[in-house]
């Protein structure tokens, strides 16, 4: 096996692939199904942003001690716990269709699992896969989500029309119990050595790793105020402005499975792009991202918007690929996990106020005009970093790059 598909001969990869394809499915569906089902239940664009804030705070609360877990601990064995508490969880939802603040609350705990879940997800690949394949691993893991990402909101948006949101959170549990089943096959793999306790200072230590690499920061920066400030309130903001344009729910569902076509495209040529300046080529592929949410606010065609959705897909993926490949190939092994959530908590840290601010901007701006001033942060956010040629490059210097790493076998 060759190329792109080469990391999928090795038999611990190959598993942990092939679950995590699977559980993506369920959790591509979950944010359409938890917006279609409050919205179905007579709510609006507020109480829909205060689920998916929930959501988020939920995640950011716990993605730091989620990273020290993952440096610390098995990352088989965080993941296994994550996804066997958001499996309980979302069968609850399934079983209660709960409202109000109940609701609230679960969407909350599924956070939690996945900030525990997601800094051990996106660094256990160092251990299953040679560096020479990390790229092309990396690609097939954003491949299977980015698939699941195309099927999971037509899945949705079928089951919601035809049945119910209730069919799309069973069917998420079932997704979560086959992860459950494959991470079970994982061997444990090596931990970096650490003293015992010390969970502070090891966090202490991950900063670190960021601010003696000022490239890192950087772009944790600006994917935070990208995301909160312009992605949180036009995800809020897409399906009520194409309800009130005359679109229905499977239109929808359309624009937002187009988004993941794209990223399917980036996905499958992520692993032969190698730029000589990976960060200057990763933000640049972030320019069509910017269109569709001028597209979005100015209400252009659903063609249009749908074609955009392609572009900016591809481009967020194949610059995703070349950061977490950065990431993994400049830093200590050991501190990857730490890093990982660093990483994610600065880049949702504004989620919460965008989801929850959505509601009262609009109402005082527009939703229109909300969605078009944050295309022009966005644009703003991406450009600022270029001034500095460590992110043009991705990389540090020699002297303050990777170093070496002591592990034992746990």
């Amino acid at each position: 096996m060759r190329g792109a598909w080469r990391p999928l001969a090795a038999g611990p990869f190959r598993w942990f692939w092939l679950g995590q394809s699977a559980s993506m499915v369920g959790s591509a569906m979950l944010p359409l199904a938890l917006t279609l089902y409050v919205l179905g239940a007579g709510g609006g664009a507020g109480q829909v942003g205060l689920v998916l804030a929930a959501r988020s705070a939920g995640t950011i609360g716990t993605l730091l001690a989620g990273g020290v877990l993952a440096d610390r601990r098995s990352k088989r064995a965080v993941m296994l716990a994550a996804d066997g508490g958001r499996l309980l969880f979302v069968a609850g939802i399934a079983a209660t269709l709960p409202t109000g603040s109940v609701l609230v609350a679960a969407a909350f705990a599924l956070g939690v699992g996945e900030g525990l879940f997601y800094p051990a997800y996106n660094t256990v690949v160092v251990e299953l896969l040679p560096e020479r394949d990390l790229q092309a691993g990396n690609g097939l893991n954003s491949l299977s989500q980015r698939v699941a990402a195309v099927a999971g909101p037509l899945l949705a948006g079928v089951l919601v029309a035809g049945a119910g949101a209730r069919w799309c959170f069973w069917v998420d549990a079932v997704t979560f119990a086959v992860s459950v089943l494959t991470l079970v096959r994982l061997p444990a793999g090596p931990r970096p050595v650490a003293e015992p306790g010390r969970p502070v200072a090891a966090l202490v230590e991950g900063f670190g790793e960021v601010r003696r690499r000022p490239w890192v920061a950087a772009l944790i920066a600006m994917d935070g105020v990208q995301g909160g400030l312009a992605m949180a309130p036009a995800t809020v903001l897409l399906p009520v402005l194409l309800l009130a344009r005359g679109g229905t729910a499977t239109t929808y569902a359309v624009v937002v499975a187009c988004s993941a076509v794209g990223s399917v495209l980036g996905s499958l040529v992520s692993s032969a792009v190698r730029p000589r300046l990976p960060g200057l080529a990763a933000i640049a592929l972030l320019t069509p991202v910017a269109a569709y949410l001028v597209a979005i606010g100015a209400g252009a065609p659903v063609p249009v918007l749908a074609g955009l959705a392609v572009l900016a897909g591809a481009g967020q993926e194949v610059s995703l690929v070349l950061w977490y490949t950065s990431l993994q190939t400049d830093l200590p092994r050991a501190a990857l996990g730490r890093v990982n959530s660093i990483d994610w908590l600065g880049s949702m840290a504004l989620y919460p106020v965008g989801f929850a601010l959505v509601g009262p901007v609009a109402r005082a701006l527009g939703g229109s005009r909300t969605v078009l001033a944050g295309a022009a942060l966005y644009a703003g956010a991406a450009a600022l970093p270029l001034l500095r040629r460590d992110v043009r490059e991705f990389r540090t210097t020699p002297a303050r790059g990777r170093e070496p790493v002591t592990v034992e076998e746990a």
